[in-house]
C-alpha cells in the first residue's frame, strides 16, 4: 500500500511556516536585571518574562516587579527581528524596541531577555 505524503513543495512551505513561527519571540524569558544590582540571588519568578506574538504581529509581554506587582504591556513584532512594546503605563517611557536573534531579546539601552529552556 502506498500513502501519498504530499509534494516536496508542500513540505517545503509547511517546514518554512513552522520555522517562521518557531522564530517568533514567543515563550518564557529571563531578565537578569530584574532584581537589581544589590541582589545576589533572584528568584525565578521575579526574573521571568512571558512574551506572546500573534500571527498578525500583535505582541504581549508580562512580568512581575520585585514587590510582587504583575505588569503587562502590548505592542508589535515586525515578523523578522524587531519587537516594540509600549511601557507608558508601567514606567512612562513610551515605546521601547528590542532586537530578536532567536535566543535573546536585546533592548535599546542594553537590557537582555534570554529565552528559557524550560519552565520556572
Amino acid at each position: 500500500m502506498h500513502t501519498r505524503m504530499g509534494s516536496p513543495t508542500t513540505w517545503g512551505v509547511l517546514l518554512y511556516a513552522i520555522g517562521a513561527t518557531a522564530q517568533q519571540p514567543t515563550g518564557l524569558f529571563s531578565d537578569a536585571s530584574a532584581c537589581g544590582k544589590l541582589s545576589k540571588t533572584c528568584d525565578a519568578l521575579a526574573s521571568a518574562r512571558a512574551v506572546y506574538v500573534h500571527d498578525d504581529g500583535r505582541a504581549h509581554a508580562m512580568g512581575v516587579l520585585p514587590d510582587g506587582t504583575v505588569w503587562t504591556t502590548h505592542g508589535s513584532y515586525d515578523g523578522t527581528s524587531e519587537l516594540a512594546l509600549d511601557w507608558s503605563h508601567i514606567d512612562g517611557t513610551e515605546s521601547r524596541k528590542a532586537t530578536w536573534d532567536g535566543d535573546v531579546l536585546r533592548w535599546e539601552g542594553g537590557g537582555e531577555w534570554r529565552r528559557r529552556g524550560g519552565g520556572f
